[in-house]
């Protein structure tokens, strides 16, 4: 009975890990989004207020949407009266939009045959530089992405891609080799676009003469959500049947600091009273509180309502839909008659790391208190060595990598080993066929939890002592007028401002292939005439990421720097890595139970079994 149970607290660890999620999201939009009276959609478009479609359903003409249903069927909507055609209204403050890409193709004598140079710009609003990637694609490309910032002051940044073979591309990467991408300063509300090449796809790279321009003749740049392109060899010539891709644009209410705007509740644009607001760079936003969902920029009748987090188990912490009690604003969770408790799954009173069963399980073997999470029942039935023995089983199926964690079967086959050793009291006992068909069903679901060891498990990556070593490199240094190199930092219209560009490397990143050499070098387009008097140098380099941060005197203290750490990969043999097998398990699990007992432990045994 005391394994059983225990098994099945194992199995409700992992049953109820992935249920929590905040509160606040809703499910559905099952309250109103506009002002009554006023259309809430244009063709496939929700229309939320503050925006809406005609005098006195949006908060102000910067929220006016335009529905051409004379020109389109289905209609599409428009920012304000302009050609910008909107896709979708978040109420946490992003448009999306659609914009158009820059394209510039070559004839095979080198002479253009088509390019285009689109611009947008927005009087209120900005570009969001977090969900957006400036893109360039093309095997003898470069471009740059300028304007201006809402502050009306200038920036300019841009990247370089190249290619000699199509097999040089990898699908996926965006790292400089046919593609490459950077990011855009925060608080843009100007965009354009320019493209150029290096030698108009004319270049010749083998003995047969062969040229770029036999598989790729035309360069492309767009600044376009992230999620909404990735890069293929196919894209080099499928993106010239593409128009636009959409961009993700922040909005805000313009009325300064959440409290200058409360001063005057008549223009305060947070009207649900069971709403907060947030400030932006730009003016601030309007959510609603915890536990409610709605449109908070209308007024109470029609904004913010209370979530009944009890009809969506994702929204409450109770062990059972029927434990759960709404409340306003909230819920409780109640245990049934005859019970005592919480109701809950998961204890927000305690650490962190301590919340979730399975990470109050992992803790309480860590600090050798097993036998205090443990119900009395199976603390008096059991002994110490085969609660300990499964306990450990269930650590090792709560590893956060797939690798690490035995299968079913290995679980069910170590259980029975076990049993068949007489290492507890029920090995006389018929096995449970409840008990071992929910082994071997295979249906446990996957989680994601913190480590037992205080480490983290939350991000992917290699590990930096065991997969790397760390060797020095040098880095390279150009004074003005070398002719040598490739185009790295470009500096411009006399703006305090560097344009950083690397030969086949975007944001410290080589391409996916396998590169065993790496070569740097410079080129400055003006010779620093127009920036000399603050910038007299260019740097390039390739080096760890974590080992560099951009502040502005770095501009001329760079000069003292000679090497920068670089992390390179290495391994043994070539052979690949066998999964685990039954006889590993059952080792790791012996050295497992061989840890000391706690003083908790034993009296806990002695106090209730007596």
């Amino acid at each position: 009975m005391g394994l059983h149970m225990l098994l099945l607290q194992a199995h409700f660890f992992l049953a109820v890990l992935p249920i929590f999620v905040s509160k606040s999201v809703s499910t559905q939009n099952n309250f109103p989004i506009a002002k009554p009276n006023c259309t809430d959609y244009c063709g496939d478009a929700s229309i939320p207020f503050p925006f809406g479609t005609r005098e006195g359903c949006y908060l102000s003409e910067t929220f006016l949407v335009t529905c051409n249903d004379t020109h389109y069927h289905p209609p599409k909507p428009f920012l304000t009266n302009s050609n910008i055609e909107i896709k979708n209204i978040s109420l946490e403050g992003q448009l999306t939009v659609l914009q158009f890409i820059a394209k510039a193709c070559y004839a095979r004598n080198g002479t253009i045959v088509h390019s285009n140079e689109p611009y947008i710009t927005f009087e209120e609003f900005t570009v969001n530089n977090t969900a957006n990637k400036f893109t360039v694609v093309g095997c003898d490309t470069y471009a740059f992405v300028y304007g201006e910032w809402i502050n009306q002051n200038y920036y300019e940044t841009g990247c370089t891609s190249r290619c000699f073979s199509k097999e040089n591309l990898d699908d996926g990467s965006c790292s400089g080799v046919g593609c490459c991408q950077t990011s855009i300063p925060k608080g843009v509300s100007q965009v354009n676009l320019t493209l150029n090449s290096y030698d108009n796809f004319t270049k010749s790279y083998d003995d047969n003469h062969s040229t770029v321009w036999d598989f790729n003749n035309c360069s492309y740049a767009f600044l376009a959500e992230k999620s909404a392109f990735t890069f293929s060899p196919n894209k080099l010539s499928s993106l010239m049947n593409v128009e636009m891709l959409p961009m993700v644009v922040d909005w805000a209410i313009d009325g300064g600091t959440c409290e200058e705007s409360q001063k005057d509740m008549s223009s305060y644009a947070c009207k649900s009273t069971n709403s907060n607001c947030n400030e932006t760079d730009n003016g601030y936003r309007c959510y609603c509180s915890e536990g409610y969902e709605g449109n908070p920029y209308l007024s109470d009748n029609d904004g913010c309502k209370d979530i009944d987090e009890c009809k969506n188990s994702s929204l409450n912490k109770c062990e059972k839909d029927r434990y759960c009690q709404n409340e306003e604003g909230t819920f409780r969770c109640v245990c049934p008659k005859g019970y005592h408790g919480d109701g809950r799954a998961l204890s927000y009173d305690r650490p962190v790391e301590e919340r979730s069963l399975a990470n109050y399980f992992l803790s309480a073997l860590k600090q050798s208190c097993l036998f205090q999470v443990l119900d009395d029942n199976i603390v008096c039935e059991g002994n110490s060595e085969e609660l300990t023995s499964v306990a450990m089983l269930a650590k090792m199926c709560l590893h956060v990598k797939g690798e690490d964690r035995p299968s079913m079967m290995e679980v069910a086959k170590e259980l029975e080993s076990l049993r068949s050793e007489g290492k507890h009291s029920w090995n006389q006992t018929e096995p449970n066929e409840e008990e071992s068909e929910s082994l071997l069903s295979g249906k446990m679901k996957a989680f994601a939890i913190e480590n037992g060891d205080d480490s983290s498990s939350k991000a992917i990556g290699y590990d930096s002592i065991r997969d790397h070593i760390i060797l020095p490199m040098g880095g390279a240094k150009d004074e003005p007028g070398l002719p040598d190199g490739a185009l790295s930092c470009v500096t411009t219209r006399k703006i305090w401002l560097a344009v950083c560009f690397l030969v086949k490397a975007v944001a410290g990143r080589l391409s996916k292939e396998e590169v065993w050499r790496v070569n740097v070098t410079l080129k400055s387009n003006e010779n620093h005439t127009n920036v000399r008097e603050f910038n007299s140098c260019t740097y390039v380099f390739h080096s760890e990421e974590s080992e560099f941060t951009f502040p502005l005197s770095i501009l001329s203290s760079m000069r003292n720097v000679e090497k920068l750490p670089m992390v390179v990969d290495l391994s043994i043999g070539n052979g690949t890595c066998r999964r685990r097998d039954t006889k590993k398990l059952a080792k790791n699990l012996a050295s497992l139970q061989s840890m000391p007992a706690h003083p908790h432990q034993q009296s806990a045994l002695q106090g209730n079994c007596a």
